[in-house]
């Protein structure tokens, strides 16, 4: 199985972002705690490419207690195939799959962001959230 890198960040996942198709895997973003020193955070993604076009970042579940998206993204997930479009499609429904999980705005937080992207602003200074601060650079533009 090829890993492909996402990015220059230590997130990575098995997805063939070229392969034309429909793929469901993980985004893994190393994760070291008290219970395991080789602990991944698991973002959900789905890859849907046809032929050569445009590339859409679709992406829901920065804050977990916002569900709208969250549901939407996954119901595209689940319905389009690739015959339905021309380029590729990346969703991702759980950006922050542990204030999803929580079903709460961030995970350990008590203040709220003020970016609409992890890894900006305040979630930079919070040791916290550290492992967080990668998914905003993984999809810095």
């Amino acid at each position: 199985m090829k890993m492909s890198p996402a990015g220059e960040t230590r997130i990575w996942t098995t997805l063939d972002f070229d392969r034309d198709g429909k793929q469901h895997d993980w985004l893994r973003l190393p994760f070291s705690t008290d219970q395991s020193a080789y602990g991944v955070i698991p973002i959900p993604i789905t890859c849907i490419r046809n032929g050569v076009g445009p590339t859409a970042l679709l992406i829901a579940g920065n804050h977990g207690d916002e569900y709208e998206g969250q549901v939407a993204l996954g119901k595209l997930a689940r319905r389009l195939e690739p015959l339905d479009m021309r380029g590729r499609i990346l969703i991702l429904p759980a950006l922050n799959y542990p204030a999803v999980v929580a079903g709460t705005p961030l995970p350990r937080r008590r203040r709220q962001s003020q970016s609409p992207v992890p890894g900006r602003g305040e979630w930079h200074s919070n040791p916290d959230d550290r492992p967080l601060c990668h998914l905003g650079s993984a999809f810095d533009g």
